[in-house]
């Protein structure tokens, strides 16, 4: 049930957003891999011991902050933000990014809109939104990790305006509703 891998030629490497299904079986084309996993549980996860680099950042697919350490917290992308320059300065084109998260379409699309949003500079963010938009075009970014990213890149709302017109779109207020009733359900204890 994953999000079908998508492609983007950046200035320094190439970066792919998927699922972990997808990435399970597709991580060793990569020459570093960006993984998001849940903080409270994870069935399956990627392991990477070949010595590439590898991220695992751990937050729940919350679009707020509930005040638990199942949030995503603006470490986590100062941490991924960190990972792309260290990975990205005197690297070459041919060099490959893979981010993912469980299903490729809410963490992973967020994180990417970070770096991209980062790498394309203040007055893109509606350019960066419509290259995620073709590299996931299922993608319903973590709107927790839109805010963080919008605070940290000092855009002063401005990411955040450019994502809002893709709110109206009906599969992606089917996966906030979805959302909503799984936290709902997992805070009831169900």
């Amino acid at each position: 049930m994953g999000v079908k891998a998508g492609k983007m030629e950046t200035e320094l490497n190439r970066l792919e957003v998927m699922s972990l299904k997808n990435a399970l079986e597709r991580h060793a084309e990569f020459d570093a891999v960006i993984s998001i996993e849940n903080a409270d549980r994870n069935l399956v996860s990627l392991t990477i011991d070949d010595g590439r680099p590898h991220l695992t950042l751990r937050f729940n697919d919350i679009d707020f902050d509930d005040g638990t350490e199942l949030s995503v917290a603006s470490q986590h992308l100062v941490d991924a933000l960190s990972f792309y320059r260290d990975f990205s300065i005197g690297r070459s084109l041919g060099l490959r990014l893979l981010i993912h998260c469980h299903a490729g379409r809410c963490r992973s699309p967020a994180i990417a809109l970070l770096l991209i949003a980062w790498k394309m500079g203040a007055g893109r963010e509606n350019e960066a939104v419509e290259r995620i938009i073709k590299l996931v075009p299922k993608a319903a970014v973590n709107l927790q990790v839109l805010r963080l990213a919008d605070d940290l890149l000092i855009r002063n709302g401005d990411l955040i305006r450019a994502w809002m017109p893709q709110e109206a779109r009906e599969d992606i207020q089917r996966v906030r509703g979805l959302k909503k009733y799984a936290y709902e359900r997992a805070r009831r204890g169900k």
